[in-house]
């Protein structure tokens, strides 16, 4: 009778330790996935992080050439101006040699 209480209670404590050991592991499961979708996130922010990143720079290239193109157009506006003038200048010239001719 005394043998049969003492394997009883020895059997309860096994269970006891065998159910705080799951718990634990539950919990240790519970923080290893908690962990990885910490790092998923972090990882999907630093890929948006990059591709904003790159937009901008693309961005900033167009804007760059657009910068170049109206320069050049500014600069050709400015010799057609010129020309326009200088021309100008010889019509004047020779209208006024006519007249004094």
């Amino acid at each position: 009778m005394r043998g049969e209480m003492k394997r009883q209670r020895g059997e309860m404590k096994r269970q006891r330790g065998e159910m705080k050991r799951q718990r634990g592991e539950m919990k240790r499961q519970r923080g290893e996935m908690k962990r990885q979708r910490g790092e998923m996130k972090r990882q999907r922010g630093e890929m948006k992080r990059q591709r904003g990143e790159m937009k901008r720079q693309r961005g900033e290239m167009k804007r760059q050439r657009g910068e170049m193109k109206r320069q050049r157009g500014e600069m050709k506006r400015q010799r057609g101006e010129m020309k326009r003038q200088r021309g100008e200048m010889k019509r004047q010239r020779g209208e006024w040699t006519l007249e004094a001719g």
